[in-house]
């Protein structure tokens, strides 16, 4: 079939979404929400305008979900505090809607929106995902793909974008006694809303979700490194994947990532006027954690913390004082 959107009563199909590639730091959320904004041809880059944060509390959370394992990944969970539906929503005019459905109402509910023309986000366990080789029939784990359309064989046309920096899938077949193999199901469905359009709304965002409370976490954690030990066991994979102080390591990674892409759109929309050293020293931000990421992984093979912290310290420690400059370099920028 050629790449041409075909629509029937019965079978609609959606080619031209094209699925994101894994780098290692992807979010299944984030990546499809850039492909169906991509797809839309509107800019994303603002829903990562809260991105940039740091979290490190002296006591143990209970954190939810995952996130309850351990004794040091919860202290630096800060995805709660991170808003990308609805910054999507306020500054690009995209609205996703996340609603469970029971088993009927999600089948009638995909119908009707592919019949529209729009895809359906779905809510999966990677147990009945093919495509996920590492999980497929052997990990429970929660997962999001993009259901583009239908066949007259109860199969569903899906878009994913895998981990482990695989190749995407585009237009993956699956059964619906697969993808639909739950009595409640979790659905997001894509609209249109209003958006915030002033220069000025704009960067008034950016300031106000600058949290200067971070550098001294960061310092905090920093000493923390140095004086105490994280137990192995915090670094022993679990559900298919890197253990949980490597997560909360790795999202601290990505975070930044995605402010700096935030950033570049604001410059080139001429939002901030950036003079190159902004961009370096935020550069030199994302490669100081991806070394502090880099030593975690050599402690999960090597089992010698006390070989390791103290480096991993010292970056921390550093790494704080750029944020903490490049910071108010961006304040500049802003006000100019």
């Amino acid at each position: 079939m050629s790449e041409k959107n075909f629509y029937s009563s019965k079978m609609p199909l959606i080619l031209d979404i094209q699925p994101i590639w894994d780098d290692g730091l992807t979010n299944c959320l984030d990546a499809l929400l850039q492909a169906y904004a991509k797809w839309r041809r509107t800019d994303y880059e603002l829903m990562y305008v809260d991105n940039w944060k740091f979290e490190f509390s002296q006591k143990k959370t209970s954190g939810f979900g995952i996130w309850k394992r351990g004794n040091v990944a919860a202290r630096l969970y800060f995805d709660d505090k991170l808003h990308v539906l609805s910054n999507l929503a306020k500054f690009h005019g995209i609205q996703l809607e996340m609603k469970e459905y029971d088993r009927n109402s999600a089948l009638s509910t995909v119908d009707v929106t592919l019949r529209k023309g729009q895809p359906v986000l779905i809510s999966v366990d990677t147990y009945n995902i093919p495509w996920l080789e590492r999980f497929y029939k052997r990990i429970h784990s929660s997962h999001r793909i993009m259901i583009v359309g239908k066949n007259s064989e109860r199969e569903y046309y899906c878009n994913d974008t895998r981990p482990y920096m695989m190749q995407p899938i585009k237009a993956g077949k699956i059964s619906e006694d697969f993808i639909f193999c739950k009595e409640k199901l979790i659905l997001g469905l894509f609209s249109e809303s209003d958006c915030y359009k002033s220069i000025d709304e704009i960067k008034n965002a950016v300031l106000e979700n600058l949290d200067y409370d971070m550098f001294k976490k960061m310092r905090e954690f920093s000493l923390f490194l140095s004086k105490e030990e994280i137990s192995y066991a915090e670094f022993a994979e679990f559900d298919g994947g890197i253990g949980i102080v490597l997560r909360a390591i790795r999202n601290i990674v990505r975070a930044r990532c995605h402010y700096l892409e935030m950033l570049k759109y604001l410059n080139r929309k001429g939002y901030i006027i950036g003079d190159g050293e902004l961009f370096y020293n935020y550069q030199k931000v994302i490669e100081n954690w991806t070394v502090v990421k880099n030593l975690f992984y050599k402690i999960t093979f090597t089992h010698d913390y006390w070989e390791y912290n103290n480096r991993i310290s010292q970056i921390i420690r550093e790494t704080s004082v750029i944020e903490e400059k490049t910071a108010n370099t961006l304040i500049k920028r802003l006000n100019n």
